[in-house]
């Protein structure tokens, strides 16, 4: 008998009835229980279960592993960044300011530094969770941090390599990484590497492939995307037919035009108009070529079908086959009782062609209609620089960022790090509204200008204090946020690119 059963049996039927004692073990914890004094009924039973509760834990031998010990990381002769920096990186990692981290990891990138080791963990989990930000990790993370990610399958998404294996035996996460670094860098390769699994890839996979091809699209892709048109799956089809309505001299493109010329007619006159007449049917071309038959709601299917098929035409073609500007095709369209139809099929052939022109008359002519939810989009279709001009030109009419006003709007589509120009230009107006005391807790003034303090020129951040101080110290607190963030991204950039 143990003495864990004499104990048992102690408790069960008590000290009167069965006196306790200990069994000898046969172990060193014999030697332990005879020091103890057993001549006590209450006392000896719970000195005995402390005595072999101690030499249980203390026994115990460790868990083994049976896996090898990998091997050790290699040195890093890229620098490590200065402990400054890594403080900053701390804080956006723990969530404080963490809408510029990806700022701080492009510009730490820029200098072939790397980041703190003690950081790695959180940022391949962070890497993990939100797989925007892989491509800014991956050029920070150093020797050390790729052979972290080697022993996680959480952080596998860091390994991809350009080769056949990581291709045919990597997770998607892997994969993806991989072809987008293709794409910029050999774009042959990257079609190879998808033809080659193609045929097994699941659904969500090809059409995950087939927009990392938006990545230096060229002519050379149109081929893959054509025979992509047949693949079984709708989305994949409809990513496809995407593509290749963004490449202007494309077979897509040549079909839809094709249909389209006997459907438009410009009439000339005193005052232009555009005659349209409504495609009869749906056939099966035109769903091959991304058509969707049904349409949103409150419009009709012949309508929709006609708009899909002319946002799928560069709309330049309208202006050299009619030799007539583009805001004067606007104008005529806006004659006819298809004018929206026919503006917003042109503001999608306009974006996926980023044809300025266009897209400046169409923006006009929305905003004209007062229409800013169809003015919207379009901007996006404009680069950096003309984006500003327009915002620069709203603020010159009328310098308030109200949320009634345009200017509020189109400011927050500038997600780009602004030049002086447009960081002044707002920094005036942030300076009349303080004087005006316009900013306070309505109107959502906080989040908007966190917006501003993630894009404006930090290099303002003395003259923002100086000209927003009053606010500051007057307890406004969405201008003391503002000031901070700003504060944060100039001390942090200067830390990195002293």
């Amino acid at each position: 008998m143990t003495a864990w059963q004499d104990l048992i049996e102690t408790a069960l039927l008590g000290t009167e009835r069965r006196p306790f004692k200990v069994t000898p073990q046969g172990s060193p914890l014999d030697d332990i229980l005879s020091r103890l004094d057993s001549s006590n009924d209450e006392r000896a039973p719970r000195s005995v279960v402390a005595a072999m509760s101690i030499y249980q834990r203390v026994g115990r031998l460790p868990v083994t592993d049976s896996q090898p010990v990998p091997a050790p990381c290699a040195l890093d002769d890229a620098p490590r960044c200065s402990p400054r920096a890594g403080q900053h990186l701390a804080l956006l990692l723990d969530g404080q300011h963490a809408q510029v981290l990806s700022e701080w990891l492009a510009a730490l990138g820029l200098t072939q530094k790397r980041v703190p080791e003690e950081s790695l963990p959180a940022l391949l989990d962070l890497g993990k969770a939100q797989p925007d930000v892989r491509e800014a990790i991956l050029p920070v993370l150093g020797e050390r941090g790729l052979w972290l990610a080697a022993q996680s399958p959480d952080w596998d998404y860091a390994l991809g390599g350009d080769d056949a294996a990581a291709w045919q035996t990597g997770s998607l996460p892997i994969r993806l990484m991989l072809l987008q670094k293709l794409r910029r860098s050999d774009t042959t390769r990257a079609r190879e590497l998808m033809a080659s699994t193609w045929p097994t890839d699941a659904p969500d996979e090809r059409t995950a492939f087939l927009a990392a091809c938006a990545i230096n699209l060229g002519t050379d892709d149109e081929p893959f995307l054509e025979a992509a048109l047949d693949d079984r799956r709708k989305e994949v089809r409809r990513m496809a037919a995407d593509l290749l309505a963004q490449l202007p001299e494309s077979r897509l493109c040549g079909r839809m035009l094709d249909r389209l010329r006997p459907l438009l007619t410009l009439t000339r006159g005193l005052k232009p108009n555009i005659e349209v007449t409504l495609p009869a049917e749906c056939d099966k071309g035109m769903l091959r070529d991304g058509v969707e038959p049904k349409p949103p709601s409150g419009m009709g299917e012949k309508a929709w079908w006609l708009q899909q098929i002319l946002g799928a035409v560069p709309p330049s073609i309208w202006s050299q086959t009619w030799r007539t500007s583009p805001k004067d095709l606007v104008q005529a369209a806006g004659r006819g009782e298809w004018r929206m139809m026919l503006l917003q099929g042109w503001a999608v052939a306009a974006m996926r062609q980023r044809d300025t022109e266009w897209i400046e008359a169409l923006l006009a002519d929305f905003l004209a209609h007062n229409e800013l939810a169809q003015a919207q989009p379009a901007f996006e279709g404009l680069d950096d620089s003309r984006k500003e001009a327009f915002v620069l030109s709203l603020l010159h009419s009328n310098p308030s960022l109200q949320p009634m006003q345009l200017a509020y709007h189109f400011l927050l589509r500038c997600r780009h790090p602004w030049s002086v120009a447009l960081s002044r230009a707002v920094l005036d107006s942030l300076q009349r509204h303080t004087s005006n005391g316009d900013i306070g807790p309505q109107f959502g003034w906080s989040p908007f200008l966190l917006e501003v303090a993630r894009y404006m020129n930090p290099e303002l951040i003395a003259e923002a204090e100086s000209r927003l101080h009053e606010a500051a110290v007057s307890g406004i607190d969405a201008i003391d946020n503002f000031l901070n963030l700003l504060r944060f991204r100039y001390d942090m950039l200067k830390e990195i690119q002293p």
